[in-house]
């Protein structure tokens, strides 16, 4: 890197750093080189048109991938961590139809509903959006750093507003939901607790940025469907039950009927993912059991992040045949 360009770049991580964070701006741009990061500034032209209109925006995103993916109208699919099947798979459904209409799927890559609607859009090749709540350099949960990489190998990109190496820290979450909400034209929630996340993406599209908030139904005696239940009660959001209803429901946002009808974009990246899958299925059959990540990279000369996205992906392929 040139050393005005990155004296630029450090004079700008700085502005947006904690005064306290540890190492402070070298070693900041340092974590972004190594986790193949870039951070962008409300003044980027590349910055989400969205939240321009959001109440206390971010001062910055830390981004991997892509971030025209949020170019396309977004719509979020979020719900319960403890989600049942019936909600896996209606998430799932859910984000994969949405992604082959031509919108991008956001969520928040926690476990349960989030996940499903990823791997949803992923295995129909639509780009996915996760905002996450830790730094890039501390994918959370742990078990989801597969599914991170496939979503950004598939064209999508994991997004925050912390520093590389921010912890998943509580209070971290409720702050990302406005940065979630804000996104997206509307919000569809899948199973969630009366005091539970989703709840409060909910209301924070409902309330501070105008945006519709959609509820899916779920039993009676669910626990885990009462703040759906409560929010179609109270009027504050519309019962849907397929994604086509979530379309119709959004058709008066700007683009979304276009975006519908042209389609998802196409991706590069899928034939370079498919070849990894091949490799890694080839490696495994040769010597007669699954290899893990480590040894896979060894064997397959492929990198980590490609075979972690493929992992991934092979996983995503495999729930979707045992759903069909």
């Amino acid at each position: 890197m040139p050393s005005d360009l990155r004296d630029l770049t450090i004079d700008c991580l700085a502005s947006v750093l904690p005064p306290d964070w540890v190492g402070g701006a070298d070693r900041e741009l340092e974590r972004l080189h190594q986790v193949g990061g870039t951070v962008l500034l409300p003044t980027d032209p590349e910055w989400p048109a969205a939240l321009r209109q959001v109440d206390d925006p971010p001062r910055a995103l830390w981004l991997r991938g892509s971030v025209a993916a949020v170019g396309a109208p977004c719509v979020a699919i979020v719900g319960s961590r403890r989600a049942s099947a019936y909600g896996l798979d209606v998430a799932g459904r859910f984000g994969a139809d949405l992604a082959q209409s031509g919108l991008t799927v956001v969520s928040g890559a926690a476990r349960g509903i989030d996940a499903a609607a990823h791997r949803g859009a992923l295995r129909v090749g639509g780009p996915t959006v996760a905002v996450v709540g830790s730094g890039l350099g501390v994918p959370y949960p742990p078990e989801h750093t597969g599914l991170l990489s496939a979503i950004v190998e598939a064209g999508g990109c994991v997004m925050t507003e912390l520093p590389c190496d921010a912890e998943p820290l509580a209070h971290h979450f409720p702050r990302r939901n406005r940065i979630l909400a804000g996104l997206c034209v509307g919000v569809v929630v899948v199973e969630a607790g009366l005091s539970s996340g989703a709840m409060i993406t909910a209301r924070l599209a409902a309330d501070g940025r105008q945006r519709e908030v959609l509820a899916v139904p779920g039993r009676v005696d669910s626990a885990g469907a009462a703040g759906c239940h409560r929010m179609i009660r109270e009027g504050w959001a519309t019962l849907v039950t397929s994604s086509s209803e979530v379309i119709q429901a959004l058709g008066g946002a700007p683009g979304l009927l276009a975006a519908c009808r042209r389609g998802p974009p196409p991706t590069s990246l899928r034939p370079e993912l498919t070849e990894a899958v091949a490799r890694i299925q080839a490696a495994e059959s040769g010597a007669g059991s699954r290899l893990d990540p480590d040894q896979l990279c060894s064997v397959t000369g492929l990198k980590a992040g490609l075979v972690l996205a493929a992992l991934s992906f092979r996983e995503t392929w495999s729930a979707g045949d045992r759903q069909g």
